[in-house]
């Protein structure tokens, strides 16, 4: 009871803080002012940079070494070939089996390994992809042996864009825009809280399928696709619900009000994502002020079956205030609630850190958190090590 007031409480001191402390997320896009489209070629964000999100990531650091500022992009032969790549390397304690009373161990874990390509051959056509090198591939055990249920092992599009105003179209096997796109795998929005181990939407979720994206001025974005749903019928593990074959659609609408006057950005939008009798809808707002603060609230909402009588609800405040270009506060309260025939069970987890960037394209983020499930309660210190470019 007491950590669900905290929940609440946080949440609504960090909405009356608003107007003053001004809020977003993801942090990058709304502190700044520009849309997820201009450093990443994926309109939603994550994975592959452009060149504006390289030359941003150069003079991110504490210490910028000389021969990085003389580095011009990360773009070859006029546009031909761009080269990318995410490393994350997490420390942390493990899972507490149930009725124990023992301090798990603490482990070493290589959370992502993965190169990007991408290739403008032509103003309008651009290709790209990625491949997502697991621990299995390091065991020997195959190059294609995701950790979680419906992880695909790569993406590969193309986005096809007659001209710079018009709507464009991604073709090929990549992550249907579903809500707010964020870079941490721990986040509980897209879990289930009755099976903790086996996510809803995996980290690197891909499917097969299409969709168009279309956005007529800077304030509004929208998007809307249709995917063979074979990945995600493997992590909801029942064919009842979603058949491989079955067809997934996508719907997102995105309004960016902007109060340039106060340095003021904000959005507000909602996405709806489903196949078979599995539907998700995501509802999300986050409000920036320049180079000061970010805040978003985001809640996800699920049902599956027939009767619907399997409901997932997660919810997630983060807040995120810039000292530095390269040193950022970072703290979220979480909580999630999945119901199944009658029984509930609930996760609630509380995350303090810090986001530091020593040198351009490393970052450290040494974390507190607080988890508390059905079965456990566990707090921990963890550090996360990104390397990217």
């Amino acid at each position: 009871m007491r950590l669900n007031l905290s929940l609440l409480a946080l949440s609504f001191f960090a909405i009356l803080l608003t107007p003053a402390l001004a809020t977003a997320v993801p942090r990058m896009s709304l502190t700044a002012g520009t849309p997820c489209s201009a450093c990443h070629i994926n309109g939603q964000g994550g994975g592959m940079r452009t060149e504006i999100g390289w030359g941003a990531s150069v003079y991110t650091g504490a210490y910028i070494p000389e021969k990085l500022e003389e580095m011009e992009s990360n773009s070859y032969f006029d546009g031909l070939l761009s080269v990318g790549t995410d490393i994350r390397l997490q420390t942390f304690r493990g899972s507490v089996a149930p009725g124990s009373d023992e301090l798990p161990s603490r482990l070493y874990l290589p959370m992502q390994l993965q190169p990007y390509i991408a290739s403008i051959p032509t103003e309008w056509l651009t290709l790209y992809g990625s491949y997502n090198i697991g621990p299995s591939v390091f065991r020997g055990d195959g190059l294609c042996n995701p950790v979680y249920a419906g992880q695909s092992c790569f993406e590969a599009a193309a986005k096809i864009q007659p001209s710079y105003t018009a709507p464009y179209v991604r073709v090929g096997n990549f992550q249907p825009s579903i809500g707010v796109r964020h870079d941490d795998h721990t986040m509980l929005l897209r879990n289930d809280a009755a099976s903790p181990r086996t996510p809803i939407i995996a980290p690197n979720y891909a499917e097969l399928g299409a969709e168009l994206t279309y956005v007529p001025a800077h304030w509004f974005h929208t998007d809307a696709g249709v995917f063979r749903a074979a990945n995600l019928s493997e992590s909801i593990a029942d064919e009842e619900v979603v058949g491989k074959n079955d067809i997934a659609y996508l719907g997102r609408v995105q309004f960016m009000p902007r109060l340039d006057d106060i340095d003021l950005v904000s959005w507000i939008g909602t996405s709806l994502y489903g196949a078979g009798s599995f539907k998700m809808e995501n509802y999300f707002i986050g409000v920036g002020k320049l180079d000061t603060a970010s805040l978003m609230v985001e809640l996800s909402r699920s049902t599956r079956g027939k009767d619907k009588d399997y409901k997932t609800l997660n919810f997630m405040t983060k807040l995120d205030v810039p000292i530095k270009e390269w040193i950022v506060l970072s703290g979220r309260v979480e909580q999630g609630t999945t119901q199944n025939a009658g029984n509930e069970s609930q996760t609630q987890q509380a995350v303090l850190g810090v986001e530091f960037f020593p040198i351009p394209f490393v970052e450290l983020r040494p974390e507190y958190r607080y988890t508390r499930t059905g079965t456990y309660a566990l707090a921990q210190y963890t550090l996360q090590m990104h390397v990217f470019y």
